[in-house]
């Protein structure tokens, strides 16, 4: 059995600290708001739970968090009697936090079965893992879900869990998480990928433990918002509680290139609620040559009011053509940018300008792409660029 007190006051949990110094399945925990409490129960997952009342000043914290904990045995350690009846409507016993002797009677009291204890403590539950993701991962209100963990095989102290987060309107995003159980048996977790600028979905490919104990995580995604399909690897080393993170090398030249697209992606993102997101068009990459090239389209401008609206002059575009040479970071060649509506508008006389690149292809060591040529999108006739690598 697990011990877990929680309490706002450093000097008390102190105390307790003291007195159950020999006891490795007692816990504590300092608190200062029901997020906190909840967050530390989570990653303790204690079997037993001594709450304070008061987790600041004139709080009534400890009712909030009992009503919202599910299948774990409570007792208050309030000293305010006018709110013991509270606790025992939910069937919540009180013990008083400097009553040492009943504290440790109740403790000695629990049942103990040594070995299920033992694979408890080492072994991390799907279960475990995603209620801790559920309450430190991000929530946007609509559509917010925890998928069920990636355990390596042969190991089940570690998982990888995704957990996605939406409004149910227009912007949603991944994040994956190492979650992993210490020999203590609190359930720790380290955020190690997220697609807040992209908005892409990501997906867990593998979980693989190294010889030297490390973890790596694998994902990838579709690029359906960035527009470009990547994967990617982290590498987790997890010592004394603490995880650190490392990119591991791409294992393609492609997957590499993929990956800085994505980077010139998020670079050039603009937050605006009539933006057309940001995305890579086309590109071709040459993994003999070590070459890549891209289209990249932003919305850089609007005079729409609303989101039906077309203004006088609409939306302003800009297409870049972007070049990546082996290992070098990519270089933009060309770009265009001009405004162009869905009807001809009444101030110009034109629906504007055409400014898009398409058709993109490698020839040799030249890069061609269509652009169009002319003012007025009604007498723009396309033609082909030539660039030199």
């Amino acid at each position: 059995m697990k011990f877990l007190f929680v309490d706002d006051s450093a000097e008390m949990l102190g105390s307790l600290r003291r007195a159950f110094f020999n006891n490795p399945n007692v816990a504590f925990t300092e608190c200062h708001n029901v997020e906190d409490a909840l967050r530390a129960i989570a990653e303790q997952q204690p079997d037993v739970v001594f709450l304070d009342h008061h987790l600041t000043d004139d709080g009534n914290e400890g009712l909030e968090i009992a009503d919202r904990v599910e299948g774990v045995k409570i007792y208050s350690t309030t000293s305010n009697s006018s709110v013991v009846p509270e606790y025992q409507k939910l069937g919540i016993e009180n013990v008083g936090k400097t009553d040492l002797g009943k504290l440790k009677s109740i403790i000695a009291a629990q049942p103990t079965n040594p070995k299920k204890e033992e694979q408890a403590m080492n072994e991390l539950t799907a279960k475990e893992a995603m209620t801790l993701i559920d309450q430190v991962g991000p929530s946007l209100g609509c559509g917010d879900f925890t998928y069920g963990p990636v355990f390596p095989e042969g190991r089940t102290d570690v998982c990888a869990v995704r957990r996605m987060a939406e409004n149910g309107r227009d912007y949603g995003f991944d994040t994956i998480y190492l979650v992993w159980k210490e020999p203590d048996g609190s359930v720790k977790h380290r955020e190690i990928k997220n697609s807040r600028s992209t908005k892409d979905y990501i997906n867990i490919d593998s979980v693989v433990v190294g010889k030297d104990g490390s973890v790596s995580v694998k994902f990838k995604s579709g690029g359906s918002y960035s527009g470009v399909p990547w994967s990617e690897s982290m590498k987790v080393a997890i010592s004394s509680g603490q995880a650190q993170v490392s990119k591991e090398a791409p294992s393609s030249y492609a997957e590499q290139a993929k990956q800085a697209m994505v980077a010139v992606v998020e670079n050039h993102r603009h937050n605006h609620p009539l933006y057309k997101p940001t995305v890579v068009k086309e590109s071709v990459i040459d993994e003999d040559r070590k070459i890549a090239v891209f289209i990249l389209f932003e919305q850089i401008d609007t005079d729409r009011c609303t989101e039906h609206g077309e203004g006088w002059l609409g939306d302003q575009f800009r297409y870049s053509l972007w070049k990546m040479n082996g290992d070098s970071e990519p270089i933009r060649l060309y770009e265009d940018h001009a405004y162009i509506r869905r009807s001809k508008s009444e101030l110009t006389g034109t629906r504007g300008r055409d400014c898009s690149l398409k058709s993109l292809k490698l020839e040799g060591d030249a890069i061609k792409v269509v652009h169009h040529k002319g003012e007025r999108v009604e007498d723009q006739e396309p033609e082909e660029l030539t660039f030199n690598l």
